[in-house]
């Protein structure tokens, strides 16, 4: 069962969220309701009775990334995560549809484009941008231009 969520219906978890009336449909007991908790709303995996770990998420610091100083196998690194990430990303291609297939295929045309690597291999050598740094000030660069060519 769990397979089978993750294969087909955690991929698609990133869709609309619930309205407030189906939200509403669904309310909190009294007693759990009188605590105002801050609620999270997901997917149903099975009915019943979970138990596990609870876990807090919090963001991530871009600045611990850029923090880290640059390594001589930093460009090894770049090449074999790009690589990696274009197999990846080619074997959820064949196995997706719809959106999700848009999606991935936007991220690879993405990473195979020359000048994105080239820009990180370029702000690693020239300006000594360890690789963390490097790709987070290329990203920057690319939701600057995506920014400045977004139409209304």
């Amino acid at each position: 069962m769990l397979e089978e969520y993750i294969q087909v219906r955690f991929i698609d978890s990133d869709s609309v969220q619930p309205t407030q009336a189906e939200l509403t449909a669904h309310p909190l007991p009294r007693s759990l309701s009188r605590l105002n908790p801050d609620l999270l709303y997901g997917n149903v995996l099975a009915s019943g009775v979970g138990v596990g770990t609870l876990t807090l998420l919090q963001s991530d610091s871009l600045d611990s990334y850029r923090a880290i100083p640059a390594s001589v196998q930093d460009s090894t690194r770049l090449e074999h995560s790009l690589a990696t990430l274009a197999e990846q990303l080619n074997q959820q291609l064949r196995e997706r549809d719809g959106e999700s297939k848009t999606i991935l295929s936007a991220h690879l045309s993405l990473i195979q484009d020359d000048e994105f690597a080239g820009n990180i291999r370029r702000l690693m050598t020239e300006q000594h941008q360890g690789l963390g740094a490097a790709i987070i000030s290329n990203m920057e660069q690319v939701c600057a231009k995506l920014s400045a060519s977004a139409s209304d």
